[in-house]
């Protein structure tokens, strides 16, 4: 009985022993498998994360979504997200309306456009309005020259949200450009965002959050 027992312990332990060493085997022909460097990746300079719990976030919009502040602008689609002006009638504004969480601080403004025009640019302004008739600029992002495709930031700056005091538009000019050589192709905004999840301040070692109490 002794010895049965002791050939059919011995078979378990050969047939979990065959069994690791397959897993072992698969797992090393996975890890031997090569894989090529990652392409170049060239992001604006702003595109970076923050410490401090606070992360760095995103509002993308395209020239398409853009609106003319008067009703007797016209305007067609360029393809590619972006818009371009039709005539000379109305004025050169379009409009963008930002809606960002409140309690985040807005840091970049970066201006997408196309230009092929030696005499007009495309201009961008960040407005904050209070509803009384005050206005605040909080930033500018200017294009120049006649580069085509092109990009151009606005410089660093912080601005808190205040959803409660204030509204937020983003306010494009083609400056004087009528026809396709001018186009508005998007702007982007970069906000720092904490999440609630970092709110008790123990990743970032503020403590002023914490309670005495058991809850």
């Amino acid at each position: 009985m002794r010895y049965r027992t002791f050939v059919s312990i011995a078979a378990v332990l050969m047939a979990a022993g065959a069994s690791f060493a397959a897993e072992d085997d698969a797992e090393s022909r996975v890890s031997s498998v090569e894989v090529g460097p990652p392409g170049p990746v060239r992001p604006p300079a702003e595109s970076v994360v923050v410490g401090g719990g606070s992360v760095s976030r995103f509002l993308f919009a395209a020239g398409s979504n853009f609106r003319p502040r008067s009703s007797d602008t016209t305007f067609s689609y360029s393809g590619g997200g972006c818009m371009s002006r039709d005539s000379s009638a109305g004025d050169s504004w379009f409009t963008y309306d930002v809606d960002l969480p409140q309690g985040s601080v807005i840091d970049f403004l970066r201006l997408y456009y196309y230009d092929t025009d030696g005499t007009y640019d495309v201009d961008s302004n960040l407005w904050a309005f209070d509803g009384a008739g005050a206005s605040q600029l909080l930033a500018q992002a200017a294009g120049s020259g006649s580069p085509g495709f092109s990009n151009v930031g606005s410089g660093f700056f912080a601005h808190p949200v205040d959803t409660l005091n204030q509204s937020y538009s983003i306010v494009v000019s083609i400056q004087g450009g009528v026809g396709s050589t001018v186009r508005l192709c998007g702007v982007r905004l970069r906000y720092q965002f904490v999440d609630p999840i970092f709110a008790d301040g123990f990743e970032t070692g503020d403590t002023s959050a914490w309670v005495g109490q058991s809850p």
